[in-house]
């Protein structure tokens, strides 16, 4: 009986031992963790910041380019009555009059490949607008999931540390988080606050994009049939304004056409912009810790 107690009792003493080696080790396995998650979070808020102020200036630049730009302004029907009135006396009325109808229709075409084209470097801007607001938010969304997992890390305790997963946004657990843990808890909230505005930017211009690509795509259509009702016109071969309006109208629609299709392929992508994953010493040392909390549970169940 006393060999049997002294080897249940030694049996004991090395199953406390691995227990207190096995908890030891999680120990400073999580320690590490939080070290990495807290690097790792310190330079992808730095990059989230960095990107949400390119999207800002982009977005002033934008405005003030769109501000309409001091032009002299043109009286086509003052220069339609010109081309008659010098075409009257030179030639007779019957020219003047020709004269005014296609130096009329040249004037407006122009002024159509000029709006058309104007809609089409909007739609360039707004290229830009998306790729860093998308690429802005994503960043964003490793913050949070790198500041919900430092908070789920300090706040798990026992079993619930053997699910961790560097997850986009995790519920805080406890609901009532331990003062030990409050400024983790205040961090991901932080940041999921932060994540939210720049969902909210990223959807403004998703609707600009959206709008003004729809604006292009009818412009160049406007713009093509322009182009193709010259033929129809009658106007004498001498018209040759009237034809090179023609042919910039044809050229307009075609940049026209690829400019829709780009705005809204970046709409897109804009859309499927995927989060940024972590840092692999994060990668690495969450699955340590994770592994020795699972060998914790072993050893000292």
């Amino acid at each position: 009986m006393f060999i049997l107690t002294l080897l249940g009792g030694c049996t004991w003493i090395e199953d406390y031992r691995a227990c207190s080696a096995a908890r030891e080790a999680e120990t400073t396995a999580w320690t590490s963790l939080g070290s990495a998650l807290d690097g790792a979070s310190v330079l992808a808020r730095r990059q989230a910041d960095a990107s949400l102020a390119a999207a800002q200036a982009v977005d002033l630049a934008s405005s003030v380019a769109g501000t309409p730009m001091v032009t002299r302004a043109v009286n086509r029907g003052e220069m339609a009555q010109d081309a008659f009135t010098r075409g009257s006396r030179s030639h007779g009325t019957d020219l003047g009059l020709a004269q005014a109808k296609w130096t009329d229709w040249s004037l407006r075409t122009q002024e159509q490949v000029t709006a058309t084209d104007a809609l089409i470097e909007t739609g360039r801007s707004v290229v830009e607008r998306l790729s860093l607001w998308a690429r802005a938010r994503a960043e964003s969304s490793l913050v949070v999931a790198l500041a919900s997992t430092r908070y789920e890390a300090a706040a798990r305790t026992g079993g619930a540390r053997l699910t961790l997963t560097v997850a986009l946004v995790t519920p805080p657990t406890p609901a009532a988080a331990p003062d030990a843990v409050a400024s983790h808890q205040a961090a991901a909230e932080a940041a999921i606050e932060a994540h939210a505005d720049r969902s909210r930017g990223l959807k403004e211009v998703l609707t600009v994009a959206d709008k003004v690509a729809l604006e292009v795509e009818r412009a160049g259509l406007s713009a093509l049939s322009t182009a193709s009702n010259y033929q129809f016109l009658g106007f004498p071969p001498e018209a040759q304004v009237a034809q090179a309006a023609a042919l910039a109208a044809e050229s307009s629609a075609k940049r026209a056409a690829d400019g829709g299709a780009r705005l809204r392929a970046a709409v897109l992508a804009a859309r499927a912009e995927e989060t940024p994953a972590p840092a692999d010493d994060v990668t690495r040392a969450l699955v340590a810790a994770v592994g020795l909390a699972h060998a914790d549970d072993d050893a000292c169940r």
